[in-house]
């Protein structure tokens, strides 16, 4: 799951990670995300900054992987997200290219930075299904913002639906996503790869069809009555996969 370790994410506080880390529904892999404004009219700049800062990695002999990633639609539009590979929670110890690295990062890119929003990310490996040589082209991201406390509720909910979903839909890639600390605290994406436009096509009325064959119509009427419950808003964005900004080993 080389571009599922980086891409997957936006969301949920640190406390409530831990809390599902315990209660056995996610992974003990988490990854760095970080969500950038460039300076209005800087665009150029920045992505020419942040590829001589990703060249100057490579050469340093920079141990992580990073992945830069574009929002194309979305009220973020214009945003770059930046992730690294997953890895263990040590790992965010030992990382000894941090402060050395992010002192060139503020130095070359910095000067072209509106804002910097930054989370701790971990995935939900039990309700995705993401193989391990996809690199899609673009991604589509919708962010669930959580009521406080619904949290256990909407990942049971997403679990019965993933069962329906598993073995019906044919090869239909998604991810799920939990975010730690930062600003993208109480809520949970989706994530759904796509290697060009037309793949975008929905398939709400097919998916609904599975639900209702997994579970009659009564059940799934009230599989997505508590599903709304748990949740206050959806956003959603694509994201363009910038291999040119990026530093990943390609499988």
């Amino acid at each position: 799951m080389k571009l599922f370790k980086c891409l997957t994410g936006v969301l949920v506080a640190l406390t409530l990670c831990a809390g599902l880390a315990a209660q056995g529904m996610m992974g003990d892999q988490v990854a760095m995300h970080f969500q950038i404004t460039p300076k209005a009219g800087m665009h150029q700049q920045f992505e020419t900054a942040l590829k001589a800062h990703a060249n100057w990695r490579k050469e340093q002999g920079d141990p992580w992987q990073w992945y830069v990633m574009q929002v194309v639609t979305g009220a973020d539009h214009g945003d770059y997200i930046i992730r690294s590979a997953e890895m263990a929670w040590a790992d965010l110890d030992n990382y000894e290219f941090r402060d050395k690295g992010t002192a060139h990062f503020n130095t070359t890119v910095g000067p072209f930075i509106e804002s910097v929003n930054s989370s701790i990310t971990a995935a939900n490996r039990a309700v995705s299904n993401w193989p391990e040589d996809l690199i899609p082209r673009l991604v589509m991201v919708e962010a669930f913002h959580l009521k406080p406390g619904k949290a256990r509720q909407f990942w049971e909910t997403v679990a019965k639906a993933h069962s329906a979903f598993e073995g019906r839909m044919g090869p239909y890639e998604w991810a799920t996503t939990m975010i730690g600390q930062g600003a993208g605290g109480g809520s949970a994406v989706l994530v759904l790869p796509k290697q060009n436009w037309a793949e975008m096509k929905p398939r709400n009325m097919e998916m609904m069809g599975y639900l209702q064959e997994a579970y009659g119509e009564e059940g799934t009427m009230e599989l997505m009555s508590q599903f709304d419950e748990c949740i206050t808003g959806v956003e959603s964005m694509v994201v363009a996969v910038r291999p040119d900004l990026s530093i990943f080993q390609m499988p």
